[in-house]
């Protein structure tokens, strides 16, 4: 899913890990399913792709 929403907000993985102060590894890591995403990582990544959470 954050690869459909990443892409949806234009964003590369590099784009994204800058915005969410990470490097890149781990959202690649989270796009393939190696590893499970913290709530602290998956809350950053909604806000940076505007993905609305109610």
């Amino acid at each position: 899913m954050l690869k459909h929403y990443r892409d949806r907000a234009g964003l590369s993985q590099d784009k994204l890990a800058q915005r969410i102060n990470f490097s890149a590894a781990p959202v690649a890591s989270v796009e393939t399913g190696r590893r499970k995403p913290s709530e602290e990582f998956a809350g950053l990544c909604d806000k940076a792709t505007e993905r609305r959470v109610d």
